[in-house]
C-alpha cells in the first residue's frame, strides 16, 4: 500500500483528491492539511510515501514544507501540484527536492498518471 498525504489550502481540492485516489489500487490517504504547520506535523507523524503539496498555504508556503520534508525524510516522494505554473516556481521546487511539479489546470492528468505509476510500481516491489 502506498500512503499519501495531501497538502492544499483548498478543502475542496483536498476532498476531490481524496475521492480520486481510492479509485487507484494501492493508494491510501493517511492525512491531509490546509496550512503549513499542520502539514509539517501531519507528515512527520504519518510518514507517508507520497506528499501532494501546493505552494500557497496559510502560515507559510509549500517550499517551507518541502524543505522540512526532505530534511526529515529524503526518500518521501514530493509532488508539487499548484496553480503557480511559472517557470521560476517549477525550477525552485525541483532544485529543492521536489520529485515532480504539475500545474493543476494544464497538467492534472499527467499528475494523476504519475501518482498511479508510483502506486503500481510500489505494488510490484517485493515485500521484505
Amino acid at each position: 500500500m502506498t500512503n499519501v498525504f495531501i497538502v492544499d489550502d483548498s478543502t475542496d481540492m483536498r476532498k476531490g483528491l481524496a475521492i480520486q485516489f481510492p479509485q487507484t489500487q494501492g493508494l491510501n490517504i493517511v492525512g491531509e492539511a490546509g496550512d503549513t504547520h499542520r502539514a509539517i506535523g501531519g507528515i512527520l507523524r504519518c510518514k507517508p510515501d507520497i506528499v501532494v503539496l501546493d505552494i500557497s498555504l496559510p502560515g507559510g508556503n509549500g517550499f517551507e514544507v518541502l524543505s522540512r520534508i526532505k530534511k526529515e525524510g529524503p526518500s518521501t516522494v514530493v509532488i508539487m501540484l499548484t496553480n503557480h505554473d511559472l517557470s521560476q516556481y517549477r525550477k525552485h521546487a525541483l532544485e529543492n527536492g521536489a520529485d515532480h511539479f504539475f500545474d493543476k489546470v494544464t497538467e492534472f492528468e499527467s499528475f494523476l498518471d504519475a501518482v498511479h505509476c508510483f502506486a503500481a510500481d510500489a505494488l510490484r516491489e517485493p515485500s521484505i
